[in-house]
């Protein structure tokens, strides 16, 4: 499943669907750039749409899912 959540997050990032934080920079800018998106509705509208346009209709629940396995695996 590495090898598949890898090729997503790479596949998501090429399109502008998300926004990516380097595993080594997690515990400095994940809650910077989750602050940043709840106050910009515009920036998370196109986000969404850029989702979708991949085929990611859960994309709320796929984004919940990897910030949530960033918080355990970095103890953020």
């Amino acid at each position: 499943h590495r090898v598949d959540r890898r090729q997503r997050q790479m596949c998501i990032r090429d399109s502008n669907a998300a926004k990516l934080v380097k595993d080594h920079m997690v515990k400095e800018e994940l809650g910077d750039v989750a602050l940043s998106l709840l106050k910009n509705e515009e920036e998370r509208e196109k986000l969404a749409e850029n989702m979708a346009a991949l085929g990611f209709h859960d994309s709320a629940e796929i984004i919940a899912k990897e910030v949530l396995k960033i918080i355990e695996d970095f103890g953020v």
